[in-house]
């Protein structure tokens, strides 16, 4: 339907614009420590059990998320270098 392919030209205008945007970030580098990286992720509710991180928690929400542990790194990396820009 219409509705469809609006959503779908939608969401890769959003593709494209968001690599777009990762691009400049690193070329005027701004980077993400591992450090940082593991704070934010630690740090989100999502992946906390009574207030801890918990690892298994995290595995079993990003398996649910469809993502391998690399590409949900991957992802922060870049949503975290986009907003500092």
């Amino acid at each position: 339907t219409e509705l469809q392919e609006q959503l779908r030209q939608k969401a890769l205008n959003d593709l494209i614009l968001r690599a777009v945007m990762y691009q400049g970030v690193k070329k005027a580098g701004f980077v993400v420590s591992p450090l940082t990286l593991q704070g934010v992720i630690e740090s989100m509710p999502a992946f906390q059990v009574d207030g801890q991180f918990s690892p298994e928690r995290f595995q079993h929400v990003i398996y649910n998320l469809s993502y391998s542990e690399n590409s949900f790194y991957q992802d922060m990396i870049r949503s975290l270098a986009i907003s500092q820009f």
